[in-house]
């Protein structure tokens, strides 16, 4: 099993950070397909784990891609709903 696999497998379990780095490859197309709306989806799932690292993280790579607008109104909706669990 390769290290995106891993990656998947263990983001997918609940691991906040493998869910952060999962969020980053997608984002940037790291061994999967880029997907923007599948980056925004693993970054809000890494910050509702409670992990206060991989909270700030997300948060800041959801609110780049809300300032870039890519999928603009997804990143507002997670954004706002991220800041309200702080």
């Amino acid at each position: 099993m390769g290290e995106e696999e891993k990656i998947i497998v263990e983001a997918k379990q609940g691991n906040a950070n493998a869910q952060l780095l999962l969020g980053l490859m997608y984002s940037v197309g790291k061994g999967i397909p880029r997907d923007d709306e599948e980056a925004l989806y693993w970054f809000t799932k890494s910050a509702e784990q409670g992990d206060a690292e991989a909270h700030l993280k997300s948060f800041d790579k959801i609110g780049v891609h809300y300032l870039n607008g890519k999928n603009a109104r997804y990143a507002q909706k997670h954004l706002f709903q991220t800041d309200q669990q702080a």
